[in-house]
């Protein structure tokens, strides 16, 4: 896609879903010169599954986007699902085997982004997302790592991060006591979007009072946070900061 003819649109990202992990990296390149890099490596991507419990998801090669973020071109990894269910077939003579039909889905939307910021003639700002658990791996242990190998400079621009938001614990145990929170937050995100498949509750979204009850019992955690403080204990581990 010619990247004179996006449109300056929300992405993916900002309508709704989660970010799982993120990385912001300087490059000593231009932004074409990074976009065919990244094309090429992920040109056959599309082969290899990253299986969950009830499906594979597949990548497709990074390509530009339809949209721009604040005017900055953006390059997506979208992905497809195959739902993959045994089925038992019975033969005429009353012998059984077992077969596994497979069911390609639509796109499932984009999983992984690079938003790309021009800062001079042969240098850009690279800021990475990932946007599904399922990749979260390849994401972190092999792009990201293909991108330093290449431009060896962008793990020095990774040391010079910003500083942590002025609401980030300061203290050791408050920052246990967070990590053990974030832990209950993702383990009640999946149970509620188990419940929500197997069609006990329309809702794959726990309400705030569910995680409330869920740190109150808990007896690393023994608190209730408000609202405030459950999405602010949400956005440190999702960007890592709690590993």
């Amino acid at each position: 896609m010619n990247r004179d003819t996006m449109q300056d649109l929300p992405l993916q990202g900002e309508r709704g879903r989660k970010i799982i992990a993120e990385e912001t990296l300087i490059l000593n390149t231009d932004v074409d010169k990074f976009a065919g890099w990244l094309a090429e490596i992920t040109e056959k991507i599309a082969y290899r599954p990253f299986p969950t419990r009830e499906e594979e998801i597949h990548l497709q090669r990074a390509r530009w986007s339809r949209t721009t973020d604040a005017g900055n071109p953006v390059l997506e990894m979208e992905g497809f699902c195959i739902i993959v269910r045994e089925k038992e077939i019975v033969n005429l003579d009353g012998r059984r085997w077992s077969k596994r039909p497979v069911t390609h889905l639509p796109d499932i939307g984009v999983l992984i982004t690079f938003k790309v910021i021009p800062l001079a003639s042969e240098r850009i700002e690279v800021q990475a997302q990932c946007l599904h658990p399922a990749v979260k791996d390849y994401f972190q242990q092999e792009l990201l790592a293909e991108i330093e190998k290449r431009w060896p400079e962008a793990r020095g621009a990774k040391a010079t991060a910003p500083p942590r938001p002025h609401w980030f614990p300061k203290k050791r145990e408050t920052l246990a006591r967070w990590k053990r929170a974030y832990s209950i937050i993702k383990e009640l995100d999946e149970k509620y979007r188990e419940l929500c498949l197997d069609g006990q509750t329309d809702d794959p979204n726990p309400q705030i009072l569910d995680y409330i009850d869920a740190f109150v019992s808990d007896s690393e955690v023994g608190r209730k946070y408000t609202g405030t403080r459950i999405r602010q204990i949400r956005r440190a581990g999702d960007k890592g900061w709690l590993e």
